[in-house]
């Protein structure tokens, strides 16, 4: 009896290990097959180059982070008022959020209220389409044949090509972000991405449960999508770097990228209605060891003081958080102690 039973351990642990093999298997062939592993990986070491994800995400334990956010939320007091002070006098309503990635102090104005997100949803349909691709339900060469349905003129460019033009889901996800096409979003919504996988991916990242007629977001709800890319929650690593990268480079920087240093790099996007005052921007802004969130949305406002105005906050966050000099990476704190 107890060597059937040994017997019976030894198998269940052979096919755990086969599994895990297979899968990991599966899983770089899939990362080989769409180009996303020779991206990620350092060519002369062949270890995983990461540039935009948390560097200390493997050597962060809980009392270290609950430390240094003791330590440095402070540091962030006067900027409440820096950015009332701003709201104070603007035509529009806006609501902002602001998070250290490195600390995880955060300071907010009205962050929890609730907007159309607009554009800001093209980030979802972005990580439903690279979960796809991670799980090997779909590829980035994967063909895609434009419809009528598909297309849509109130932003982008794509629908100019009219039905039944080829592209695939690559450029498909180029136009998405970089240009917020519509017709790219109608397409991966409705021919690349599965129902099941677009609502486990907006629960997943923490954004509240779509439907069909008045999805909204708040600010903070929005930061914690970013903020699960940053830390790759819910892609995997490579998918959530390329994600990211996809988020470096976009049409629309005349906002948070306007009060920035023309060397930082912001993986960012924005969201707006022009005829209702509708004007969002949000994303991750990689200042030197110290990267944050943020994420500002209004209503009733215009263009020209929307971009006025998310500048003018860009600017001063930027400010406050080069300012405190107190604030180093987890990783440099390691070095300095094994030293």
């Amino acid at each position: 009896m107890k060597k059937n039973i040994i017997i019976l351990i030894l198998v269940i642990l052979t096919l755990i290990s086969v599994s895990s093999t297979i899968y990991l298997f599966t899983y770089n062939k899939i990362l080989s097959r769409e180009g996303i592993f020779q991206q990620s990986c350092n060519p002369d070491t062949g270890t995983a180059n990461y540039q935009l994800l948390s560097p200390d995400i493997a050597w962060l334990s809980a009392n270290e982070f609950l430390l240094r956010q003791h330590q440095t939320t402070t540091s962030y007091a006067d900027l409440k008022n820096s950015v009332s002070i701003i709201l104070q006098n603007t035509q529009g309503h806006y609501a902002f959020y602001f998070e250290d990635l490195t600390t995880g102090a955060n300071v907010g104005i009205n962050e929890n209220e609730e907007f159309m997100p607009l554009s800001l949803f093209k980030v979802p349909v972005m990580i439903a389409t690279l979960k796809e691709v991670e799980i090997g339900e779909a590829s980035l060469n994967q063909k895609v044949v434009l419809d009528k349905l598909d297309l849509d003129n109130n932003s982008g460019t794509l629908w100019q090509k009219g039905p039944g033009y080829a592209t695939n889901v690559k450029d498909l996800l180029i136009a998405l972000i970089k240009h917020s096409d519509n017709t790219a979003s109608n397409a991966l919504s409705r021919h690349v991405i599965s129902n099941p996988v677009m609502f486990e991916s907006v629960v997943a990242v923490g954004l509240p449960e779509p439907t069909m007629n008045d999805t909204r977001v708040s600010p903070k709800q929005y930061a914690g999508m970013l903020r699960s890319l940053y830390f790759s929650n819910y892609l995997r690593k490579p998918f959530s770097e390329l994600g990211l990268t996809l988020m470096l480079d976009t049409d629309f920087n005349s906002q948070i990228p306007a009060g920035l240093p023309k060397d930082i790099k912001v993986a960012h996007k924005v969201g707006f209605y022009i005829w209702e005052g509708y004007f969002h921007d949000c994303g991750i802004i990689y200042a030197p060891k110290k990267p944050y969130l943020l994420c500002v949305m209004s209503k009733n406002s215009n263009s020209a003081e929307a971009d006025k105005v998310i500048s003018q906050l860009s600017r001063i966050v930027y400010a406050s958080v080069v300012a405190d000099n107190s604030t180093v990476s987890i990783s440099d704190q390691l070095q300095g102690n094994n030293s």
